[in-house]
């Protein structure tokens, strides 16, 4: 459709008048107030310029001088996110390609507030990012040699660093033995270690201490002091 210019400047003074009046509006908001098609709003749109959403199916506008970006990049109108980086893929790029030690679709999730499963996937596949198991997580780096060596590192470290800080809790007994125990809790729930063996004893079992302990450790069962 094609306009004369007076009415490209009324269709555009009535597209500023809204977004002054509201921060953010659904595309099909924005065409039923000003009575335009949707290519001739896109090109109204991007001649002020614009973002979309990341989210909700892009569906929501935002004038470009309104959205105050955070130090990441990224500004939330309530659920309603908007990048710098215009698109969600473009977001999850940026974001693996900055962070210090690799980051997880969890991690991205509380970024965003939205899943980019599929994001990360399809810059994966086309090797734009790479991925590597940390202790059955995935995590992913920079696709760049330089960076994602950094990057891969840094996560090693910060591992090994965890692992340092976990105590090590004892070996568990066999299967048989750590139902044994559970039913003897379950039965009678409070009772401290020497009272499960002397339990087990009974029924025949002779499991020891240190073994009835690494499996309420196991479990973080709260037991009486002996």
């Amino acid at each position: 459709m094609k306009f004369a210019k007076g009415d490209i400047m009324l269709y555009e003074e009535k597209l500023l008048k809204l977004f002054k009046k509201h921060i953010i509006l659904t595309r099909r908001t924005v065409v039923d107030k000003i009575g335009c098609s949707y290519d001739s709003l896109g090109r109204f749109l991007k001649k002020h310029g614009y973002y979309s959403s990341c989210n909700k199916n892009g569906s929501y506008y935002i004038m470009s001088e309104t959205c105050s970006f955070n130090e990441t990049g990224l500004f939330f109108y309530n659920d309603i996110m908007f990048s710098k980086y215009k698109t969600l893929r473009k977001s999850v790029y940026n974001f693996v390609e900055k962070s210090e030690s690799g980051i997880t679709t969890v991690e991205l999730i509380e970024i965003f507030g939205t899943s980019s499963k599929t994001q990360l996937s399809n810059l994966f596949r086309s090797k734009d990012i790479s991925r590597q198991a940390f202790d059955g997580t995935f995590y992913y780096f920079s696709a760049d040699n330089e960076t994602g060596l950094l990057q891969r590192e840094s996560r090693n470290i910060k591992q090994n660093k965890a692992k340092k800080q976990t105590p090590l809790k004892e070996e568990l007994p066999p299967l048989q033995s750590i139902i044994a125990i559970l039913t003897v809790i379950v039965i009678r729930t409070g009772v401290n270690t020497k009272q499960i063996r002397e339990k087990l004893k009974k029924k025949g079992l002779n499991i020891s201490t240190s073994e009835i302990k690494s499996v309420l450790d196991y479990y973080d069962i709260y037991q009486k002091k002996n």
